[in-house]
């Protein structure tokens, strides 16, 4: 009985180390709040956000609110480029609405680095995206 005990508190400990680690150590790149330019009013749901660095691109809908998260004023965030310092070109497009675009946004390593595979994490960059309506001139 107590060898049973220790092997099953064994693998929940494991079990919990292993998936508190793996959601400990995602640090998004990029921070992007997406408002209307004239109103000031969030204008995330129905943009298309594109982020690349490279080769390595990222491409997102925003329609589906487990990929958008609060931040620390309850503006709403798109979370983008996990694990990735880098240099970055944004693109955002959203209907009734001009593309905004922005180049060179560098996202520099944090000095902190993943236990899992040593990688270094990214020091995030916040981006604030003031869109203009279309109708405007």
């Amino acid at each position: 009985m107590n060898r049973n005990y220790l092997l099953v508190l064994s693998l929940i400990l494991l079990s919990l180390l292993t998936g508190c680690a793996r959601d400990t150590l995602v640090m998004p790149a990029l921070s992007i709040e997406i408002r209307d330019a004239r109103t000031g009013g969030p204008a995330v749901w129905e943009a298309t956000v594109v982020v690349r660095d490279g080769d390595y691109s990222e491409t997102i809908r925003v329609w589906e609110r487990d990929r958008v998260k609060p931040d620390p004023i309850n503006q709403p965030v798109v979370l983008m480029a996990e694990n990735r310092p880098g240099t970055y070109d944004v693109t955002i497009t959203h209907p009734g609405y001009r593309t905004w675009h922005r180049a060179g946004i560098r996202v520099r390593e944090s000095g902190l680095r993943n236990p899992i595979g040593g990688t270094a994490l990214p020091d995030q960059v916040h981006i604030l995206a003031e869109l203009e309506r279309l109708d405007e001139g």
